[in-house]
This record gives structure tokens, sequence and C-alpha cells, in this order.
């Protein structure tokens, strides 16, 4: 199963390093490690003085949220601390459709589809498999053309 976190718009030091609750040590140092190096890489970049104020500040703070989230017990007091964040676990059956983008995408093209089809909106299809009217389809298909020819003969 896998752990999700609502924040509503709220940081935290999940949303800071874009991991969730459930993250190991390793993810955490992986995430903390990969947000370091683009900030050293903009930070080295940037010749304004108060975006390297900002961006040297972005820098002590994930150091110090991963050092935190890394540290059993220093985390074990944040999560308490924090236990108005909302958690909630999604079962491996329904996971896939939020975490496989194209799925995400279907999912939401369908629901979003439907509604205006409802108030009597014309929406093009986002893929053959949806479309009932194939009728100004000239593409070329071999096998169906051969299946058409043979019920011809048959």
């Amino acid at each position: 199963m896998r752990t999700f976190m609502i924040d509503l718009k709220t940081q935290s030091h999940y949303s800071e390093l874009g991991i969730g609750p459930d993250a190991d040590a390793k993810e955490i140092r992986d995430s903390q490690s990969r947000i370091i190096g683009e900030l050293r890489r903009k930070l080295s970049r940037v010749s304004n003085p108060d975006e390297k104020r900002a961006i040297d500040e972005r820098l002590k703070t994930v150091n110090s949220i991963g050092d935190k989230l890394s540290n059993p017990k220093e985390r074990q007091s944040y999560d308490a601390e924090n236990s108005h964040l909302t958690f909630f676990v999604i079962r491996k059956a329904s996971a896939p459709i939020l975490e496989d983008r194209e799925l995400r995408l279907r999912w939401i093209h369908k629901g979003v589809r439907d509604f205006l089809v409802e108030r009597g909106e014309t929406v093009a299809p986002l893929a053959d498999l949806e479309r009932s009217d194939f009728s100004a389809d000239y593409t070329p298909n071999q096998m169906l053309d051969d299946i058409l020819e043979s019920k011809r003969r048959g």
C-alpha cells in the first residue's frame, strides 16, 4: 500500500522535499540531494544578490528538513507536532490510477467529457476507442480491408 498526503496548500517538510510521509531514509536523502544540486546549479548562474540570498535560505531550509526527517526521533516528533496534516492510504487496486500518468489523464478526460456531453457539448474523442462514427475516416487499414473483403466473398 502507498500512503499519500493531502497538504491542502500547507507547506510541510514532506511537500518541501517532494516526498510522501511514507518515504524511507534513502528517498529522503535522494530528494534532498537532488534539490540541493538544482539549487547549487541555480546559485552558480545567478548574479542578483537578493536571488542569491533567497537560494541560500532555501539551501539551509532543505538541509535542515532533510536532516530532521532522516533522524527517526526528530521525524517522529515532527509528525506528532503536525498531526493536523491529513494522511490516507490507497489500496494497491486503486493506486495505478493515481501513479500512472496516462491512466490519470484518461480518467480526467473521461470525467470532463462526460460532464460536457451531459450539458449538450460536442467533445472530440481522445482515441479511436471512444469513437462511434468512422464514416469520415479514410485512413488505410489493411487488416480491416481484408476482413471486409473476406465478408464480401463469403
